[in-house]
């Protein structure tokens, strides 16, 4: 079921935007930029509104309208996730991958950054400075779809920040989010959740499309996407087959480091997660409709471990295969 906004439109505290953190699973902090002395226990850090839900898909979305109170600089610290964000007013977002790591600036007004471990982001805002910001984010065992679960553990093979092209009406879908009357009930609350899939439809395919180090964006060949084409057709018609990277490569003509690179920016996923799921398909068939035990699915699909093959079951199918 999805969650129902909590939101605030009082005076925002260190302690409200750290209980956001805390349900969202991650570290928060401020630093505040005021002389010593001069600063109350608890300081208000800015005043508006900020209001954060999760979806029924498990997806999180946040909006924000927050005016600096004081000048700050506040910064989260991201576990394994997919965070795509839209900043209407405010200053750039700096990121950070590793403790040690120096600030990188440039992440632009809107961005996709993608969290293999860990990464911080940076956040600094002025006093009176006015900040709207609406934030997407897909942490993997969250997601109830399995297959857009899937998809996401392929997006987070490893950590980058993209710059995203908010002019392509994510910037206008994000504000119209954003002032949305709550008054509005069930409009207002569709109009947010398809301004966050879209956001998040576009991380989606900024990562597929793979990035070089400077964030640049390199398109799939089409003799690349053809060959990564075969060889899932190749998977789909033949699952119970001892498949290995090295013959699969060979069949499509391309090295073992393409196909691993180029198959989950094609496909969504990895080879052997795509093999998996398609075992799993034939496991269950065979449960429904030709007589299997659970331990002949379980050795089919590759689980030494009924055990094992249960959980992945009922992860991908929602229940159990004695069920079946």
């Amino acid at each position: 079921m999805p969650s129902p906004p909590t939101s605030s439109r009082a005076p925002c505290s260190e302690d409200r935007l750290g209980a956001i953190a805390r349900a969202w699973g991650y570290g928060a902090s401020v630093q505040l930029q005021r002389p010593a002395g001069a600063m109350p226990r608890a300081p208000v850090l800015a005043r508006g509104t900020i209001e954060a839900q999760q979806l029924a898909s498990g997806i999180r979305l946040c909006r924000s309208d927050l005016r600096g109170a004081c000048d700050q600089v506040r910064t989260a610290d991201l576990p394994r996730s997919l965070t795509a964000f839209v900043m209407l007013d405010g200053a750039q977002l700096r990121w950070r991958h590793g403790a040690a790591a120096r600030p990188r600036d440039g992440m632009a007004q809107a961005g996709v950054l993608a969290v293999h471990e860990h990464a911080n982001l940076i956040e600094t805002q002025r006093r009176g400075e006015r900040s709207r910001t609406f934030v997407v984010q897909a942490v993997p065992d969250e997601i109830l779809d399995d297959v857009l679960a899937d998809q996401l553990q392929a997006a987070l093979r490893r950590t980058q920040a993209l710059p995203l092209d908010a002019g392509r009406g994510f910037g206008s879908a994000s504000a119209a989010a954003l002032s949305m009357d709550d008054a509005g009930g069930a409009i207002s609350a569709l109009l947010r959740e398809s301004a966050a899939l879209a956001l998040l439809a576009r991380a989606f395919q900024l990562i597929e499309a793979g990035a070089g180090p400077g964030g640049e964006t390199r398109a799939v060949h089409p003799r690349d996407r053809q060959r990564m084409l075969h060889v899932r057709d190749l998977l789909m018609a033949q699952p119970e087959a001892a498949h290995t990277l090295g013959a699969l490569a060979r069949e499509a003509g391309v090295s073992v480091t393409t196909l691993k690179l180029r198959f989950p920016q094609v496909i969504g996923c990895s080879v052997f997660e795509f093999l998996r799921a398609r075992r799993l398909d034939r496991a269950r068939h065979g449960l429904l409709h030709e007589g299997w035990s659970v331990k002949q699915a379980a050795y089919y699909a590759g689980y030494r471990h009924p055990t094992n093959f249960a959980t992945a079951f009922r992860r991908k199918f929602g229940a159990a295969p004695s069920q079946a």
